[in-house]
């Protein structure tokens, strides 16, 4: 740890994972997977002398998701679908 000085964290992830969407209303359930890739992170983080420090942390994605089954053929999910995800969060710390 640093005190009294701004420490910088810069981070390009990979995200792969899998998912279940339901649709109620037809009963549809389908199974996904999801792929992240470029996913960039920022944070900036400080602490103080009196051992208190803040953290303010962004990030950005590009998500693909792709249905692998389902249980309706002719059901409303989407087969492919993209999603654009931007996070920014701000935190506090004590430093022991």
């Amino acid at each position: 740890n640093v005190i009294n000085q701004h420490i910088v964290y810069f981070g390009l992830l990979y995200r792969y994972g899998f998912s279940s969407l339901t649709n109620q209303t037809t009963n549809e359930v389908a199974n996904y997977r999801l792929t992240t890739f470029p996913g960039f992170r920022v944070s900036l983080k400080y602490n103080f002398e009196n051992t208190y420090g803040y953290r303010i942390h962004t990030g950005f994605e590009n998500i693909n998701v792709e249905r692998m089954g389902t249980t309706n053929s002719i059901g409303n999910l989407p087969d492919r679908a993209n999603y654009i995800e931007g996070k920014l969060s701000f935190s506090l710390s004590k430093l022991f």
